[in-house]
């Protein structure tokens, strides 16, 4: 009974020193890579931005259309006028 336990402990411990010593390795290899693909993105993220700001100031130029139909209705008081002139001749 005593000698099947001690062979199972010694199986686990190799295992898991194996695992150890790749995983560090790796790991070194990924970080390296990934700070400078992360600055290259941040740069193209703000010039988007500045392009959402023109979108709003194509709204202020259908307030300015409103406002011409006001001077219409001042262009058909004029033509009244006239016809006071014809009757005194």
């Amino acid at each position: 009974m005593n000698r099947g336990k001690k062979k199972k402990k010694k199986k686990k411990k190799k295992k898991k020193k194996k695992k150890k010593k790749k995983k560090k390795k790796k790991k070194k290899k990924k970080k390296k890579k990934k700070k400078k693909k992360k600055k290259k993105k941040k740069k193209k993220k703000k010039k988007k931005k500045k392009k959402k700001k023109k979108k709003k100031k194509k709204k202020k130029k259908k307030k300015k259309k409103k406002k011409k139909k006001k001077k219409k209705k001042k262009k058909k008081k004029k033509k009244k006028k006239k016809k006071k002139k014809v009757e005194i001749k």
